[in-house]
């Protein structure tokens, strides 16, 4: 199945971003295609998705393919997927592609880690304070601050 979505309608994806998750579905980003390109973008979807889930997103300026996973998210942990895929994003300006390893980490060793403690364990992996104090702001501006978890 193909679904059709601005950008608008997925949220704001990071050019970064390799994966993302949509209706708690997770995507892994497959080939950009021009404007021009609509009718190749619906056919690589097309012939790609076979029982399973191909999000094609107009980026105004640009065409991006992503392709379901094929385990749905669930909520083991006390960390939602939205707000993990941000801190691995968040964290990996300051520590590269390694930050998705270092969530992960984090979450296996303490799967019922609070937001507050997880965000104070990932900004512990920049290599300064103003990083630290960085990846803290970007995050907790993020996070919805009326649910009260978040007191750091």
């Amino acid at each position: 199945m193909m679904i059709f979505l601005t950008r608008e309608e997925v949220g704001n994806i990071p050019a970064s971003s390799s994966q993302i998750v949509f209706q708690n579905k997770l995507f892994t980003r497959g080939p950009d295609f021009a404007k021009n390109l609509q009718e190749s973008a619906q056919k690589y979807c097309q012939k790609n998705s076979q029982n399973i889930t191909c999000l094609l997103v107009d980026n105004h300026c640009y065409f991006s393919v992503w392709i379901e996973q094929d385990k749905e998210i669930t909520c083991p942990t006390t960390i939602e997927p939205d707000f993990l895929c941000y801190c691995e994003e968040s964290l990996a300006k300051f520590i590269g592609p390694i930050a998705n390893l270092v969530c992960q980490n984090v979450l296996e060793r303490n799967p019922q880690i609070s937001k507050a403690e997880f965000i104070n364990t990932l900004a512990q992996q920049t290599i300064n304070l103003e990083q630290e104090f960085d990846f803290k702001r970007q995050v907790i501006a993020y996070e919805d601050l009326k649910k009260g978890d978040i007191c750091n």
